[in-house]
């Protein structure tokens, strides 16, 4: 194969991290195959005379720096899925939260309609069960904020990434070579300068991971929640939200005020009502009483005039009897305008309620 070709196939092959892939079950083969890539991009991959101290040697350097770069991608992967998990939840819950609110409370108010208990109970009902998921959002935000993990795990990949390329770079060419030490305690076929690097590289992995693992442990642990406080400050998060975002015909307080407004309204009505029915009852009474009077001088009237040669007293009295009858049927014109104006107000408020 030429230099070009060998170049080539160098290039092309890519660390299972690069490729996107994650640590999984099939760790040994997974390491394996990184273990073939990064002697093939340090032209040791057709080479079959490396000694068993360099096959060690390799292995090591993969276990202390490939291997935990493909876990700390894998926990990345596996934080940011809990962290858009999380991020949809809560969207979600933004979204549904006031949704909830008004449609159960129309509905409660719709169907419940004057029985304000009910739209209390349903109302009440709803408050409860959103201080608990608003209680249990706020237990897992204080777990999701403790877990920060990401950045830790990021920072590590990137030493290790920084180690091993910079391993790869230097000695691209020059794994092979002669020996430059005459005692370095490795037999192989291993240049001694790449050797020496090679262990460095191993150290410095293990300190990168030996520090990520510190921080690991700074942060790590369940965070401690407060129950009743937290219960409180839900339900209290609830009580606002509910009363602000709840249905109009669900405002019970509201809705005892103007049926109590109404009820007062309906009693003056009555009352007014049994006032004019009254006052009715009393003119058409005194308008009867009229009635009969005007009969009466009607009759004193068709008499008197009825004599013949009627004394000067007799036709004073028809003409005093005259007047009166013209006062009567005044009162009695005034006494049917007021009853029609009573029985019409009668009609009129008693049809308000």
């Amino acid at each position: 194969m030429g230099e070009n070709d060998q170049n080539t196939s160098k290039e092309n092959v890519e660390f299972s991290f690069d490729k996107g892939k994650t640590l999984t079950k099939e760790l040994r083969s997974q390491l394996k195959y990184d273990i073939d890539v990064f002697k093939s991009k340090l032209s040791l991959g057709a080479n079959p005379n490396l000694s068993a101290d360099d096959e060690s040697l390799i292995k090591s350097f993969a276990s202390n720096n490939l291997r935990n770069i493909s876990y700390y991608e894998y926990r990345i992967v596996e934080e940011t899925k809990l962290q858009n998990r999380y991020n949809r939840w809560t969207v979600g819950l933004a979204i549904a939260i006031p949704v909830l609110i008004f449609s159960a409370t129309l509905a409660a108010g719709y169907f419940a309609k004057d029985n304000f208990n009910m739209i209390d109970v349903v109302t009440g009902s709803v408050t409860v069960l959103l201080a608990s998921t608003l209680g249990a959002h706020k237990l897992i935000t204080s777990w999701i904020e403790k877990r920060k993990y990401r950045a830790s795990f990021h920072q590590a990949k990137v030493d290790l990434l920084n180690i091993l390329f910079e391993l790869i770079n230097e000695y691209e060419d020059k794994a092979l070579g002669q020996k430059s030490f005459a005692n370095i305690g490795h037999e192989g076929n291993l240049s001694d300068d790449f050797v020496v690097a090679l262990k460095k590289s191993i150290r410095l992995s293990r300190e990168v991971v030996d520090t990520e693992a510190q921080n690991f442990f700074k942060i790590t642990g369940a965070p401690s929640f407060d129950l009743s406080s937290t219960l409180e400050t839900s339900m209290s998060s609830a009580k606002n939200l509910v009363k602000g975002l709840k249905s109009r015909n669900s405002d019970t307080d509201r809705l005892r005020k103007e049926h109590q407004t109404l009820q007062e309204r309906k009693e003056k009505i009555e009352d007014l009502v049994q006032e004019s029915q009254s006052d009715l009852v009393g003119k058409e009474a005194e308008l009867d009483r009229l009635n009969k009077k005007e009969e009466w001088i009607c009759g004193r009237i068709d008499a008197l005039e009825s004599i013949n040669n009627p004394t000067p007293e007799q036709e004073a009295k028809i003409a005093e009897l005259e007047v009166t009858h013209e006062k009567i049927e005044d009162e009695i014109n005034q006494l049917h305008i007021d009853c029609s104006k009573l029985k019409s107000g009668i009609r009129y408020n008693q049809s308000k309620y």
